[in-house]
């Protein structure tokens, strides 16, 4: 069984909000660039453990007769992705809990739920609403889920730029699988974890505007980082654009 009682585990904050967060906070933020979330704010109860950040490219690889090496054509950049697992845990199970027989006969939980007691099954399925179309009222007409950002403060996972990092990725949830690990007697999860990834992308919520990311645009990142030695370290490396 996980060790949903870890003491060492960081309390961490993640929010859902209809624009881009401005200010600071304490944890992943997780922004809807779509206007239907009320309310606005959802919260993680802890930072991640790990980050996997990876990145592809696709190249065509051409044949050469007698050649050493197939030489390799650049045919795109490949997707970005983000995998993160969330922790979800509670200490107190409610003091009554809402149960629905069929019949009509439930009950209503009295406990005020805080940092240490979420409502594990509402946080995991306000995660996977990001999963989801929607459809228009009276068309049903489908609308795709929904582009998000999300934010890990000093993390830098949206690049660096001569304006310094950015803490800021444009990214759709591509997969949300949930572990129940521990359950309290009547039933209620006490312990989950929701594995996360979200891939990065160029279109804003209009999909015709596209937002195409530029190498030259990390060149300030070289130049920050000062561990080269040598005589590499006295060789600047040209940029081109192309």
């Amino acid at each position: 069984m996980a060790n949903y009682l870890n003491p060492s585990r960081k309390l961490g904050v993640a929010r859902i909000l209809s624009t881009t967060p401005t200010t600071p906070v304490s944890g992943p933020v997780l922004g809807s660039t779509g206007s239907d979330v009320s309310p606005s704010v959802f919260e993680f109860q802890f930072w991640p453990e790990s980050l996997s950040d990876t990145k592809a490219v696709e190249y065509a690889k051409k044949t050469v007769l007698g050649s050493s090496h197939p030489l390799y054509q650049f045919i795109h950049g490949g997707e970005r992705s983000l995998q993160f697992t969330a922790v979800f845990s509670r200490d107190v199970a409610p003091a009554a809990q809402v149960i629905n027989d069929g019949r009509g006969q439930t009950s209503t939980p009295t406990v005020q739920i805080d940092k240490n007691n979420v409502d594990i099954n509402a946080a995991v399925w306000a995660l996977r609403r990001f999963l989801y179309p929607s459809y228009g009222t009276s068309d049903l007409k489908a609308f795709p889920p929904e582009v998000l950002k999300l934010q890990m403060d000093n993390t830098a996972i949206g690049g660096y730029t001569p304006n310094g990092a950015i803490d800021i990725m444009n990214c759709i949830m591509q997969t949300c699988n949930v572990t129940y690990h521990a359950w309290f007697p009547s039933g209620v999860p006490r312990y989950a974890t929701v594995d996360l990834e979200f891939l990065e992308t160029i279109q804003s919520a209009e999909p015709a505007d596209l937002r195409y990311v530029d190498r030259l645009s990390f060149s300030e990142a070289w130049s920050k980082y000062t561990q080269r030695q040598g005589a590499l370290a006295k060789t600047p490396i040209p940029q081109k654009n192309g």
